[in-house]
C-alpha cells in the first residue's frame, strides 16, 4: 500500500491544524472549536479549501469529530478524526481519496496539549495503523512559535492567535515524504492561516476567507457571481478610456452578440469596438462558472488551453481563481499563467453612468511565454450586479521582462452607458452635433458677460454671410466684445465644425490646417488637438489647440431660459511666439438649436500652495437670440439716446460746484469745426474763467470733439462718443484717435464709455429728474509715456442734458449739480433773478414782502427751494453781497438776508 505524490502535499497541508502556544502557559483547546457543521475557508494564490465538521464517528473505542477538507470543485481531499479530553486535541486518523476503504489511524494520537508555552517542542512519533495493522510510522517535531500573534486575512485581522511549527517524517508502506509546515489558530475560530513549505526556498500561504464556527460568522458573506457577468444576446455597453493622468479619450463599445461556436465550445461573444476596429472575445459559463476561452481579431483567433476562469459560481473575498495552460496563437503556442484574486467586496463606482452599489472587484494578473520574453498583464475590474463591468483598470510594468518591475496604472475605463437586460444606465454619451453651432446668415444672439469687480458687458454676435477663406469657405460671426469688434471664421466640412481664424481691429490670422472644434459625434471625455502654424500680422507661428467635451447633456440656467442637453468644450489654445506664450481656456456651452448659450473665460491664478492653476474669470450669458426665425429670451431694453443730450441754440445751463461755485453754461449757434458741425457749450465758472466745449450729435451717438479756451485749442480726430444712438444698460462704446493741441498732434487718445444705468432717479437742486441715464467716462491721452487720465460719470435726463456730473479724474472729488436749466424755452428749476440780493420778488426792494417770502423758504426746506433765497456762502459787504449758491437754505442763508435788511434800513433805507 503506498501513498501519492498529491496524497503526501494534502497531508503536509492538513497536519497544520496542529496547534501553538505563549511564553506564559495557555489553554489551548478554545483554539481547537469543534461543532457540528462548522466551516473554514481557506485560500491562497493557487488553491481554495473548505474544511467542515460534517458529524461524529467512532474510532477505535472513541468517538472523533470528522472534518472533511474539499477543494474548490468540491473535491474530498482528505478527512480528518479528531477528539478532545483534558489531556488536549488529539488527531487520531485520517482517510485520503486515494485509499477510499481505509482510515488510517495514528497510534498513539498526535496530541497538542491542553497547555503549552511559547518556544515549547513535542516530539512526535507512531505508528500508522489500518484494521489495526501497522502498514507505516510517523515521526518528528511540533514547536510553540509564539501564542500572541496578530494575523491579517481576508476574513478580519485575528489577535492573541497561537502559531505552530511542525516536521514530520511520515512512512507507508515504501513511501517517505517529509511535511514541514507552520499553522496559526485563532481562539473560537480555529485554523486562520497555514503556511506550507514544499522546499527550502518556497512556501505557499492558505489565509481564512470565510468561517462560520459555533454559530458566529467571520469574513464578508460569500456572493453569488451569476448576475455579475450577464451573458445576454443584445447586451451593450459604452465605457470611455482616458490615460490614467485623465487625458486623451476614446470610445469603447460593446455589445454581446448570439452564442457561437468557438473550438468546439458554444459562447457568447462580447464584440468591443474603438472606431472601426473590433475585438471580439468569447465567454461561456459552465457549473456556474464564468470561463473566457479565446479572441478574434483581424482575422486571426487566439484560444486557451484550458479556458481562463474569471469567476467562480460562489466567491470569497480574498479568494483567487488560478489558471494555467497554453495559449494558441497563429505564430505559434506559448505557455500562460492567470491569477484573478477578489479583493474586494461590497464596493460603490462612481462612474458617468451613475453609482453602482455591491461591487466585485477583480486583479487579474497573468503571464504569456516564459522568461526573459514573457509577457505581463494586469487589470482591475469592476463588476456590478446585473450590470457587468463598470470600471476597468488597465496596468503597465515599468520594465518588460523583469520579475519584479512595479505595476503602474496606464488606461481607466468608465461606463458611460449601458442596456443590459432591457435596462438603461446613464444616458447615451454620443450625441450628433450638427445642430450645435448653427450656422445660417442673420441668426444674432446677445450675451451679458460679467466678471468679479467689473461692470458688466454686451457680447453682440451676428452670422454673416460666407465669405473665402485661404483655408476655404467660411460663415462670419462678426462680435461686439466690449464695444470692440472681432470676427470668426467658421465652418462645417465633412461633418466637422471648424474654426478657420479671426480678425480683430483690423489684423486677419488663419490657422493651418483649420481647427476642429467638433467631430460628428460628440461623447463627454472626447478630446480633440490640432496642431499647425496660425498665419498672420507676426507671420507663421506654432499652434496647438485642444478641444475637451466636459459633458454633452449639462444644462444651462441663463436670463435667455433654461437650456437642456447642451455640450460643453474646454477649448485650451496655445501659441508659440518667440520666448512668449499666448495661452488661453475658454468654456463654451453649446445648446442644440440655439449655439453658444455662455461663454466661461479662464486666467491664470498664482498661489503659494498650489501655484499657477486656471480659474474663471468672466462668465458671459444668453440674454437673448434669434436663430433660425426662432427667439430666446426677451432682448434688454434699448433707448434712443437723443433727447438726453438736447443740443439747440440758447439752451442754458447752471450748475453748483462741490466748493460751492456756480458753473453757468450756455449754448451757442452751430459752427463748422474740423469738417464737423458742432454745436459750442460756452461754459462760465467763477473768477470769471471761460471756455468753450465742442459737442456733436448724429446718427453715431453724442460726441464730444474737443474745446477752445484756456489759452489752447485741443481737438480730437475722431470726436470720442459719449454714447451711442441707442443705449442699453451696460453698453461700452470705444473711441480713439489723435489728441491736437493747437493744431499740432500731441498724442493719443483713448475713451472707453459705458451706461451705467438706463432708469435712474436724480435729485438735484433745479428738482428731482426720473428714467436718467448714467454714463461713466474714462479715457487717457497725451504722448505716450506721459499719458494724462480722465473719469467722470454723467447723469442725463431726458429733454434736458447733463444733470449731475462727478470728476474722479484728473482732479477727483468735484460734483456739479443742476441748479437751474433753460431747454427749449422750458425752465427747469428757478431761473435766478437780476437785482440786488434779499430782493426775492424782484420789484427792486427789500421789503416785509421779501422778509416773510425768506422766512417761507427755509421754513419750507428743500421741496421750496428758491436760488434767490440761496444767500450764502457769499463774499462782499452788506448790502452789496455776492452768494455763491449751495443748493439750500439754511441759517446761514437767513442770517445773511438779516444783515442786507440791518445794513438797508439803518438809514430808512429799503434800498429802491
Amino acid at each position: 500500500m503506498g501513498l501519492t505524490r498529491r496524497w503526501r502535499c494534502l497531508f503536509s497541508l492538513i497536519i497544520t491544524w496542529l496547534s501553538a502556544t505563549a511564553l506564559a502557559q495557555v489553554n489551548t483547546m478554545p483554539y481547537f472549536p469543534f461543532h457540528l457543521q462548522d466551516q473554514r475557508v481557506l485560500g491562497g494564490d493557487k488553491s481554495l479549501g473548505f474544511d467542515t465538521i460534517v458529524g461524529q464517528q467512532v474510532i477505535g473505542l472513541q468517538t472523533a469529530w470528522k472534518q472533511v477538507a474539499t477543494d474548490e470543485d468540491g473535491k474530498v481531499v482528505l478527512t480528518q478524526y479528531w477528539t478532545q479530553s483534558d489531556q488536549g486535541s488529539r488527531w487520531v486518523a485520517f482517510e485520503v481519496p486515494e485509499q477510499p476503504r481505509y482510515t488510517l489511524v495514528l497510534q498513539p494520537a498526535i496530541v497538542v496539549p491542553a497547555t503549552v508555552t511559547t518556544g515549547q517542542r513535542i516530539p512526535l512519533s507512531g505508528q500508522i495503523l489500518v484494521s489495526g495493522i501497522p502498514v507505516g510510522a510517523y515521526s518528528g517535531t511540533l514547536r510553540i512559535i509564539t501564542t500572541n500573534v496578530a494575523v491579517d486575512t481576508p476574513a478580519g485581522t485575528f489577535t492573541g492567535c497561537l502559531e505552530l511549527d511542525y516536521d514530520v517524517t511520515a512512512s507507508v508502506g515504501s513511501s517517505k515524504m517529509q511535511v514541514h509546515a507552520c499553522q496559526t489558530q485563532a481562539r473560537n475560530v480555529g485554523t486562520v492561516r497555514a503556511v506550507h513549505y514544499p522546499d527550502e526556498s518556497t512556501s505557499q500561504q492558505l489565509l481564512l476567507l470565510h468561517a462560520s464556527v459555533g454559530g458566529v460568522t467571520w469574513g464578508h458573506v460569500p456572493v453569488d457571481t451569476g448576475s455579475y457577468f450577464p451573458l445576454r444576446t443584445g447586451d451593450r455597453w459604452i465605457l470611455r478610456e482616458t490615460t490614467a493622468g485623465g487625458e486623451g479619450s476614446e470610445l469603447l463599445q460593446v455589445e454581446t452578440l448570439s452564442p457561437t461556436a468557438f473550438h468546439g465550445t458554444t459562447c457568447y461573444p462580447l464584440r468591443s469596438t474603438y472606431d472601426a476596429e473590433a475585438t471580439t472575445r468569447y465567454w461561456y459559463r459552465s457549473e456556474g462558472n464564468l470561463l473566457h476561452t479565446g479572441t478574434a481579431k483581424n482575422g486571426d483567433e487566439t484560444y486557451l488551453q484550458p479556458a481562463l476562469v474569471l469567476l467562480r459560481a460562489k466567491v470569497y473575498l480574498g479568494q483567487v481563481m488560478y489558471t494555467t495552460g497554453t495559449l494558441q496563437t497563429p505564430g505559434g503556442t506559448k505557455p500562460f499563467e492567470f491569477y484573478v484574486r477578489v479583493t474586494q467586496m461590497d464596493m460603490v463606482a462612481e462612474v458617468p453612468a451613475g453609482a453602482f452599489g455591491s461591487c466585485l472587484v477583480l486583479d487579474i494578473q497573468g503571464t504569456f511565454g516564459e522568461m526573459p520574453n514573457q509577457e505581463r498583464t494586469r487589470t482591475e475590474m469592476w463588476l456590478a450586479p446585473g450590470v457587468g463591468i463598470v470600471k476597468e483598470v488597465i496596468y503597465e510594468v515599468q520594465a518588460a521582462g523583469v520579475a519584479s518591475a512595479q505595476w503602474q496604472p496606464n488606461w481607466i475605463r468608465e461606463m458611460l452607458w449601458g442596456q443590459v437586460g432591457g435596462r438603461e444606465h446613464g444616458r447615451y454619451p454620443t450625441v450628433n452635433t450638427a445642430s450645435y453651432f448653427p450656422l445660417r446668415a442673420g441668426d444674432r444672439w446677445t450675451l451679458l458677460s460679467k466678471e468679479a469687480d467689473k461692470k458688466p458687458r454686451w457680447r453682440d454676435i451676428e452670422t454673416c454671410a460666407p465669405v473665402a477663406t485661404p483655408e476655404g469657405q467660411a460663415f462670419i460671426l462678426e462680435e461686439l466684445r466690449g464695444g470692440k469688434a472681432f470676427a470668426g471664421y467658421w465652418a462645417w466640412a465633412s461633418g466637422k465644425l471648424r474654426y478657420n481664424g479671426k480678425e480683430e481691429g483690423g489684423d486677419q490670422a488663419f490657422f493651418d490646417p483649420p481647427v476642429t472644434v467638433l467631430e460628428e459625434t460628440a461623447y463627454a471625455g472626447q478630446t480633440l488637438r490640432t496642431q499647425g502654424q496660425r498665419r498672420g500680422p507676426q507671420g507663421a507661428l506654432p499652434y496647438e489647440m485642444t478641444i475637451h467635451v466636459v459633458e454633452t447633456h449639462a444644462e444651462a440656467e441663463t436670463p435667455a431660459g433654461s437650456f437642456p442637453d447642451c455640450l460643453v468644450l474646454q477649448i485650451h489654445s496655445l501659441v508659440e511666439s518667440g520666448r512668449e506664450a499666448n495661452e488661453s481656456l475658454t468654456e463654451l456651452w453649446l445648446a442644440p438649436s440655439v449655439g453658444v448659450v455662455r461663454m466661461v473665460e479662464y486666467q491664470r491664478t498664482t498661489t503659494a500652495a498650489i501655484g499657477q492653476e486656471w480659474a474663471p474669470g468672466t462668465t458671459s450669458d444668453l440674454v437673448w437670440a434669434s436663430v433660425g426665425g426662432k427667439t430666446y429670451g426677451q432682448p434688454p431694453v434699448t433707448l434712443n439716446t437723443a433727447s438726453y443730450f438736447p443740443l439747440g441754440e440758447g439752451n442754458a445751463y447752471l450748475y453748483r460746484n462741490t466748493d460751492g461755485s456756480v458753473r453757468e453754461v450756455t449754448v451757442g449757434a452751430q459752427q463748422m469745426l474740423d469738417g464737423c458741425t458742432v454745436w459750442p457749450f460756452v461754459v462760465t465758472d467763477p473768477g470769471p474763467e471761460t471756455w468753450t466745449e465742442n459737442w456733436l450729435g448724429d446718427d453715431e451717438g453724442i460726441k464730444w470733439s474737443g474745446l477752445d479756451g484756456r489759452g489752447q485749442q485741443l481737438l480730437l480726430q475722431p470726436p470720442a462718443v459719449l454714447v451711442g444712438p441707442a443705449a442699453r444698460q451696460w453698453d461700452l462704446f470705444h473711441s480713439s484717435g489723435e489728441w491736437l493741441v493747437n493744431g499740432v498732434a500731441a498724442g493719443t487718445y483713448e475713451v472707453e464709455a459705458q451706461v451705467l444705468d438706463t432708469d435712474a432717479t436724480a435729485d438735484v437742486p433745479a428738482r428731482t429728474f426720473e428714467h436718467c441715464l448714467v454714463v461713466q467716462v474714462r479715457g487717457t491721452y497725451g504722448p505716450p509715456g506721459s499719458k494724462q487720465s480722465i473719469e467722470s460719470a454723467y447723469t442725463l435726463a431726458p429733454g434736458v442734458g447733463v444733470v449731475r456730473q462727478t470728476i474722479t479724474a484728473p482732479t477727483p472729488g468735484r460734483t456739479l449739480v443742476l441748479l437751474y436749466a433753460q431747454v427749449e424755452s422750458v425752465d427747469y428749476g428757478v431761473r435766478p433773478r437780476p437785482g440786488r440780493p434779499g430782493d426775492l420778488d424782484g420789484d427792486g426792494y427789500v421789503t416785509a414782502a421779501d422778509a416773510r417770502a425768506m422766512l417761507e423758504c427755509y421754513l419750507a426746506g428743500p421741496s421750496s427751494y428758491r436760488v434767490e433765497a440761496d444767500l450764502a456762502p457769499h463774499t462782499c459787504a452788506y448790502p452789496n453781497i455776492t452768494p455763491v449758491p449751495d443748493g439750500k437754505v439754511n441759517d446761514q442763508d437767513l442770517k445773511a438776508f438779516i444783515g442786507i435788511w440791518r445794513a438797508l434800513h439803518s438809514g430808512g433805507d429799503s434800498g429802491g
